[in-house]
Parts: C-alpha cells; sequence; structure tokens
C-alpha cells in the first residue's frame, strides 16, 4: 500500500504500511490520523525556504532528516546531510542529491516504492527574463544533477512545475520525464487557478503510460499502485 497526500506547496505526505513519511510541509493542515498513528513517521526538509520548510514542524516531535541550511542545530532528533550522503534508517534507504537551487533532493526506498522529492530542484531558466547564457548555465546545472540522479529507479516523482517561468514553464519537468521516467508524477511548486493540462498532454507524448497527480487544491489524496 502506499498513498500520496498534497497538502500545500510542494509539501506532500507519503503512507505505506510501516512509515508515514512528510516532504516539505511547511503550511497546510496535516490529517489527524498521520499524527495518531502508530507507523514509523519521518519529516524530510529539502532546504530552509519558508514555503519548504516551518521550524514548528519540530512540535511534531518525530525524527528529522534535514539539508544543511536548514537552522535546526539545536535539536537532538534532527539529522543533517547533504549531497551525496547515502543512508539507512528505519529500513528506509536514503539518497541526496543536489538541487539547483539551495538544499537538496531525496530519494527514498520504502521497500514498497522509490520516492523522490525534488525539493528546489529544476531547470530554473526563466527564459522570458533572463539572458540567453543565463538560462544555458541553468539548463547545463540542471542537466549535471539529472546525470547523477539516471539509473535510479524512481516510482514516484515530486517535481517543480512552476508556472511563473512563463509558457516554457515545463522544460524541466518534461526533461526530468523523459530522462528518469517515474511511473508516477507529483506536479508541485504549481499555481492551483493555472491548467496543467497542456503539460499532461506533453507528458502523454513522453510516456503514454506515466501516471499524473496534478493537485488543484489542498489535501488531495491518490492511491497509489505499482504493480
Amino acid at each position: 500500500m502506499l498513498t500520496c497526500e498534497y497538502i500545500a506547496h510542494s509539501g506532500f505526505i507519503f503512507e505505506t504500511s510501516k512509515h508515514i513519511l512528510f516532504f516539505d510541509v511547511a503550511s497546510g493542515t496535516i490529517p489527524a490520523h498521520y499524527l495518531n498513528s502508530t507507523k514509523e513517521k519521518t519529516i524530510f526538509i529539502s532546504h530552509h525556504h519558508c514555503n519548504h520548510f516551518n521550524a514548528n514542524i519540530v512540535s511534531l516531535n518525530q525524527r528529522i532528516i534535514a539539508s544543511l541550511d536548514v537552522p535546526l542545530r539545536q535539536y537532538s532528533n534532527v539529522f543533517f546531510v547533504k549531497e551525496q550522503d547515502s543512508i539507512v534508517a528505519h529500513d528506509l534507504t536514503i539518497k541526496v542529491f543536489k538541487s539547483t537551487d539551495i538544499g537538496v533532493c531525496y530519494l527514498v526506498n520504502t521497500q514498497e516504492g522509490i520516492i523522490f522529492h525534488a525539493g528546489d530542484f529544476n531547470y530554473w531558466h526563466w527564459k522570458e527574463e533572463a539572458s540567453v547564457e543565463e538560462s544555458e548555465l541553468a539548463h547545463l546545472q540542471f542537466k549535471s544533477i539529472l546525470e547523477d540522479i539516471i539509473g535510479h529507479q524512481v516510482d514516484v516523482a515530486c517535481f517543480p512545475c512552476d508556472q511563473r517561468m512563463g509558457h516554457e514553464f515545463d522544460l524541466g519537468p518534461l526533461e526530468f520525464i523523459q530522462s528518469i521516467k517515474p511511473k508516477v508524477f507529483c506536479a508541485m511548486h504549481h499555481q492551483h487557478q493555472l491548467s496543467l493540462e497542456p503539460f499532461a498532454k506533453k507528458a502523454f507524448g513522453i510516456d503514454a503510460n506515466i501516471q499524473l497527480f496534478l493537485p488543484t487544491d489542498y489535501n488531495q489524496k491518490i492511491e497509489i499502485s505499482l504493480d
């Protein structure tokens, strides 16, 4: 069993038969049944930006895995990680990758599915504002990190679809889908009022079998079958 609930912005909660995993839950409402569960709970924080990290998350009193830039040094239940780290925690195998922005990305093998959470990793080209040279450099940085991820199995990917970059906002997520081939793609860091249907058509053009989770409101939830 694997379920995925979109909380807000880039925040997701995944539940397996043994674990509840919180990724970048910085706003929104956490349903009480997750907190009341006796399952192992792990909180992942990709970086310190306020739309990915809220210091109040420590009030949950759970194990936290956080990027080095996250200001939680005073707490004993926080384990800090950096790019290229690989750790095992309560039968979770966790690999850490660099981001194109501050912080890291996480690849978490739950034994019931392998989850990738991008944090702020994306091809941030801003083509309608930046120079050609700046956009090309951004693409090189994106490709460099993507090369490190290629070859790793990804069942479910949470990845930014930020329409603020203009009509080509989906260059990063589409290249990620083309290169990594996740079975399920979960959009995040997006504006709910703007349709992701044009992106969906392009994604299906790359992989007709991909499952897309394109939340249009908070606390939407899906059950994931990886058979």
